[in-house]
């Protein structure tokens, strides 16, 4: 079976005019439709909480007095609700002292706590105080169910599919009547362009049958045949070397990773804002990680707690200058040992200036970083001992002289 992209335009014409009406003729039945629930629940609140405050209002001689049973008289009145499903009187304590329910037991929810009147999925909830000389003696909760809603959008979403169906088949008939004034020119040039496929003769011309943009696309087609060999010749000119330029690249980006592979230190690359993409073998072999556990800001998980802070900084503030990044820094290797390392990296800028990516090399400096802490140690032995020994040759001369 054909996709509509495969069937004719006519019928494409058809369904698009016929897909765009209905569209439409939805879309303001649903923003009718709702706009009709939202002023209807608009109403509806307003209308409970009239309802609650009058029953609220009859029941303050029955709690004043203490009598549930008149209590629950006045809230059989609202059996003329049939979409009430049932309401309480509470005390201040929070105690139920009267309950109304229209069929069954019924279990009176809580009362909202901020707003009068609550929508939720088991109904609508109306809490209304009910007050005695400016003091709470207690609370009605009116639970009323979301029928009486669901009803009303039935009936508009109903008369809303009625009013499409009827319109769709009178846009059915005008786009099967009108269609032509559109398809004809387009046969004309799809016949034009299927001669000269399968002729290869430019001399073809395609029929001008309208002054619109239909009318203009067959005159600029005609004129495209008396360049199309002139033209053809300079694409596959440009194709050739467009080739040649990508297969230019992709040996630049092999040599690349070559020589990042075959140097004895740890090569990585990284995007202008600093997310490392690559790395070599000598990093893998290092840390026995793979690149997706160190790639991007990840790599400062393997970095010394001392240092991953300083190392960040220095990072970005090349980052942000564009200045060359030297630091040195301690990575933990795969047993968990932690070895010195130099950090470089500079940036590699495009015609413009601006930084399309970083190149940098990781130089284990272990070895050097451990030498220089025995010469420190040295020296500071010596500088001891000198200050000792000056002090054992000054003393007996200190004796001397007393």
């Amino acid at each position: 079976m054909p996709t509509f992209r495969d069937r004719p335009i006519g019928q494409k014409l058809v369904w698009i005019i016929m897909a765009t009406t209905a569209a439409a003729l939805l879309l303001a039945g649903s923003c009718v439709v709702l706009a009709d629930a939202v002023l209807f629940q608009r109403h509806l609140r307003r209308d409970l909480v009239t309802l609650a405050r009058m029953i609220a209002d009859n029941s303050t001689a029955a709690l004043v007095f203490d009598d549930p049973k008149a209590a629950a008289e006045t809230m059989g009145a609202l059996r003329e609700r049939t979409h009430v499903i049932g309401a309480c009187i509470n005390r201040p304590a929070g105690n139920a002292f009267a309950v109304y329910s229209r069929e069954g037991p019924f279990r009176c929810p809580p009362a909202a706590n901020w707003e009068r009147v609550e929508f939720t999925r088991e109904g609508v909830i109306v809490s209304e105080p009910i007050v005695l000389t400016g003091q709470r003696i207690g609370t009605l909760v009116l639970l009323y169910d979301l029928g009486e809603i669901y009803e009303r959008i039935r009936l508009n979403s109903g008369t809303v599919l009625a009013v499409l169906s009827v319109s769709s088949l009178l846009a059915f008939f005008l786009a099967s009547k009108l269609r032509a004034v559109i398809q004809e020119p387009i046969s004309a040039l799809v016949r034009a362009t299927t001669s000269v496929s399968e002729t290869g003769d430019y001399a073809t011309r395609a029929e001008k049958l309208s002054g619109d943009e239909l009318g203009m696309l067959a005159d600029r087609f005609n004129g495209m045949l008396a360049g199309i060999q002139s033209r053809e010749s300079d694409l596959k000119k440009a194709l050739a070397d467009r080739e040649v330029a990508l297969r230019d690249a992709d040996q630049e980006r092999e040599r690349f990773r070559f020589l990042a592979e075959s140097m004895p230190q740890k090569i990585f690359t990284a995007r202008p804002n600093g997310e490392v993409d690559y790395l070599n073998q000598q990093w893998f072999e290092f840390t026995g990680l793979s690149l997706e556990e160190i790639k991007d800001w990840r790599w400062t998980e393997i970095v010394h707690p001392g240092d991953v802070k300083e190392n960040v900084h220095a990072w970005k503030h090349s980052l942000e200058t564009g200045e060359p990044f030297q630091f040195e820094s301690r990575f933990r290797r795969h047993d968990g040992k932690y070895r010195w390392h130099l950090n470089r990296a500079h940036a590699m800028r495009d015609a413009g200036g601006a930084i399309s990516m970083w190149i940098g090399s990781n130089t284990d400096i272990h070895e050097q970083k451990e030498k220089e802490e025995a010469l420190r140690r040295a020296n500071e032995d010596l500088q001891q001992f000198a200050y000792s020994a000056s002090h054992d040759l000054q003393e007996p001369i200190r004796n001397v002289s007393v």
